[in-house]
């Protein structure tokens, strides 16, 4: 089974921090009654709007508990017991954790009598409770024609934006992901989250058959390299990162594919979503990776990675000498199979 480093859910597409607009913040509150124990209690839960893991605590007190803060829609998150952060977040499938959809208003956790219930005085809960109305209803009914149902019905609701948002997570389908998006109302369209998700939806044609976006970013030494700079050579980008495991396990293959291809007019790129140069230099150095590399140091939210809609790592790009993708993703004995057949008629 191929692995691949992954955003979770919530944060799938939330490396695409380089639009500015406003963003409209409401308050939420969380109470929970009815807890027993003394355990410390944890709020954890990823912004509507990024990547960030926000990490609240508090404690139980008379069997109640108080979370306040602010968000700018719906967040995927959970409530949490253990006597530090680490032990509540490592028993993360543990049943006394509670994990739900957060939205502005209250939402009231009940512990009473033996059982977990999530009440709350909120749009919110209302939105999601009528989509899992709706798909109970339907069945069976794929997750395309469920979720567009919804938004027809809910084009102005912001939880709409916010399972669309999930199903771009999974799906790179652009007519589907374009004719959901245009179901929205314009607020949600023009708001800083949805202008983003049209970015990511923009990105799923970058695909075999198109002509590969341009981009230049800088190698460990400061200078500029341009995917321009590959025109006339078959070149694979390779995106991938230090911290990646599969992305190390994979190394050895693309050294292969190096040594063996490149004096047929085979080239590699590495853009690196590090945030630590000192550990990309030494994987690079670890790892033997003797084509040029470049990244802006930054991670996830590596320029050239959003350009290219990145969600997961290692993955790749195979353009050829015309600035045309060939292939995606190509792996292990596939990418030198591919190269083999590509190269040495």
């Amino acid at each position: 089974m191929i692995q691949l480093c992954r955003f979770l859910l919530p944060a799938v597409f939330c490396s695409l921090f380089f639009y500015s607009q406003g963003q409209v913040f409401a308050p939420f509150t969380i109470n929970g009654v009815g807890k027993s124990g003394d355990e410390k209690v944890y709020l954890m839960y990823y912004a509507f709007d990024g990547d960030n893991q926000m990490i609240d605590s508090t404690t139980v007190t008379n069997g109640k508990f108080s979370f306040h803060g602010q968000i700018e829609g719906p967040c995927y998150g959970g409530v949490l017991f253990g006597s530090d952060f680490n032990t509540a977040s490592q028993r993360w499938a543990d049943k006394k954790n509670i994990w739900f959809t957060l939205f502005k208003g209250e939402t009231l956790i009940s512990f009473e009598d033996g059982k977990n219930q999530i009440l709350g005085a909120n749009s919110g809960l209302e939105s999601e409770r009528a989509f899992e109305k709706l798909k109970k209803e339907r069945g069976k009914h794929n997750a395309y024609l469920l979720l567009k149902e919804f938004i027809a019905e809910h084009p102005d609701d912001v939880y709409s934006l916010y399972k669309f948002k999930e199903y771009v997570g999974h799906s790179k389908n652009y007519d589907e992901a374009i004719g959901l998006y245009n179901l929205l109302g314009a607020d949600l369209q023009h708001s800083n989250v949805g202008t983003k998700l049209r970015h990511l939806v923009e990105t799923f044609k970058i695909m075999p058959g198109v002509t590969a976006e341009n981009f230049s970013q800088e190698t460990p030494d400061g200078r500029s390299i341009s995917l321009a700079d590959y025109r006339g050579k078959y070149v694979l980008i390779d995106f991938w990162a230090s911290w990646c495991v599969p992305c190390r396990n994979e190394n050895p293959t693309l050294v292969k594919a190096y040594n063996r291809f490149n004096a047929n007019n085979f080239e590699i790129l590495g853009v690196s979503l590090d945030n630590k140069k000192e550990n990309w230099l030494a994987a690079i150095e670890q790892d033997g990776l003797s084509w040029e590399h470049v990244s802006d140091l930054n991670g996830w939210k590596n320029k050239v990675a959003i350009q290219y809609g990145i969600r997961a790592v290692p993955s790749n790009f195979l353009i050829d000498p015309t600035g045309k993708i060939i292939a995606q993703n190509l792996r292990g004995e596939e990418l030198l199979q591919f190269l083999e057949n590509i190269l040495k008629k």
